[in-house]
């Protein structure tokens, strides 16, 4: 079963892991080849994650051999103490079982899960890994595997087969494993793509449904990209235990992992599609928070609505909910240095840097088509800054690109202003796109609205 590697591959495989399911947990062997002489420090998840603090009541039962092992839980550290510089073997459990309907939505998107029907983990959950680098070899085999499906977002397919990679390759990606578990393939620009869902209710219509609407936006994003895409995609859609949360997820290079709630009988509801279609859009769009959240919530509204799975009044529908929820919010003036420091306190800390993002974006918008007399400014500008730049988007570069478009200190001044300082977004200041109009409502809110349909219409376009 198992893939053969090369004898070069062997000697430099730095840490060699034995995943071995059983009944109801997952035991873990490594093997591990240690750089630095008689002692060293090996490092657990990730704390910009949420539900790392305590991630040893998941992980557990460590033991060594050739070395004196100690666990040291706060700092999510295991010290491996020994002479000279011998190979290494280190055991661990993976076991933990969700305990109520009262955790938030990060400890059960990012924790791991475990029984006898269920296996749910993700790489950062469990492996081990030297401090910073993560460019060594690592191998992943199985000695047993759960006797229901199970789908290796470390392999392309899916697979059980035994992959040597960089460390950085195993990191950020999950083993699923469900007995309501599907995996469908289906090609786009000839490579195949890979659908994974466990649905509750109403499997092959929601299963239909999903592979329909990805079908649409992805080659939507293609489309406006004109990109070529010669890789697989993996789009997981996949319930929640014990929450009732939407829906949340996680991009994962090419493949999207997302979670939501189990009571109704229809997983693509709306609000969850666009979460989808958002992920997918990561694909292009990344970068600085401002750039790879707010502006690619706007692609995203952008691709549903040039698609036509949207109308133009769900796109101003979502530009004028983000504004309200940005002229609302308490937190509205904080800088933006101060968000991500108390980016998991959620609630506002969690969306206020999309809403900020997608609304100066928006701004931004009119003030090209007004400069440059071009109703297509958002394909413009995605097109000019480019994908090589847009996925790990900086200031600097964007304040090079858009400068053709806008004056540069007028840029400059209002970037520093709107996004960083945060000082409150005067919409009535500058032009908006064509075909709408800025109002105010009783509360003070400002608004969008459509004034001239066939006009706004025209700024969607794919080609």
């Amino acid at each position: 079963m198992f893939a053969c590697t090369s004898q070069e591959e062997q000697a430099n495989v730095k840490m060699d892991y034995t995943l071995d399911w059983q009944t109801d947990h997952l035991h873990v062997s490594l093997v591990y080849t240690p750089t630095e002489a008689d002692s060293t420090t090996l490092h657990y998840g990730e704390i910009s994650y949420g539900g790392q603090a305590d991630i040893f009541s998941c992980v557990k039962n460590f033991q060594g051999e050739n070395c004196i092992l100690k666990t040291d839980s706060a700092a999510r550290e295991i010290k491996l103490y020994y002479e000279g510089n011998p190979t290494l073997e280190v055991e661990y459990d993976m076991e933990y079982d969700l305990e109520d309907e009262k955790l938030n939505c990060p400890r059960e998107l990012f924790r791991p899960n475990t029984d006898k029907d269920f296996l749910y983990v993700q790489g950062l959950n469990l492996y081990l890994h030297e401090k910073g680098d993560k460019d060594y070899l690592q191998r992943v085999k199985w000695l047993n595997k759960p006797d229901f499906p199970t789908f290796c977002m470390y392999n392309e397919d899916g697979s059980f087969d035994t992959k040597v990679a960089p460390q950085s390759e195993f990191y950020y990606k999950f083993i699923l494993g469900d007995r309501r578990l599907h995996v469908d393939t289906f090609e786009l620009y000839g490579v195949t793509n890979y659908m994974v869902t466990a649905p509750l209710k109403n499997a092959d219509y929601n299963r239909a449904d999903i592979k329909d609407f990805f079908q649409k936006v992805y080659t939507g994003y293609q489309k406006f990209w004109n990109d070529t895409i010669d890789y697989s995609y993996t789009l997981v859609m996949y319930p929640f235990e014990k929450i009732r949360h939407e829906v949340t997820g996680l991009g994962l290079g090419h493949a999207f992992l997302s979670r939501y709630n189990h009571y109704a009988d229809t997983i693509l509801t709306k609000d969850r599609a666009t979460t989808v279609a958002h992920e997918i859009g990561h694909n292009w769009i990344s970068g600085e928070q401002w750039f790879g959240e707010g502006f690619n919530d706007l692609q995203t509204w952008y691709i549903l609505t040039a698609t036509g799975l949207r109308t133009i009044d769900d796109y101003v529908a979502e530009i004028n909910y983000y504004i309200r929820k940005l002229h609302h919010s308490e937190i509205r003036n904080l800088p933006n240095d101060q968000i991500a420091d108390n980016f998991w306190k959620l609630g506002d800390y969690s969306w206020i840097i999309y809403w900020r993002g997608a609304v100066y974006g928006f701004r931004l918008l009119g003030q090209m088509e007004t400069m440059m007399g071009d109703p297509h400014a958002f394909k413009t500008l995605m097109t000019t800054l480019g994908k090589e730049h847009t996925l790990g988007m900086k200031k600097e570069y964007f304040m090079e690109k858009v400068s053709q478009f806008i004056d540069r200190k007028t840029l400059e001044e209002e970037f520093e202003k709107y996004i960083i300082r945060a000082e409150t977004m005067d919409l009535s200041a500058s032009p908006l796109p064509t075909g709408c109009k800025l109002i105010v409502e009783a509360d003070g809110t400002p608004q969008v609205q459509i004034t001239d349909r066939e006009a706004f219409a025209s700024h969607f376009i794919l080609e």
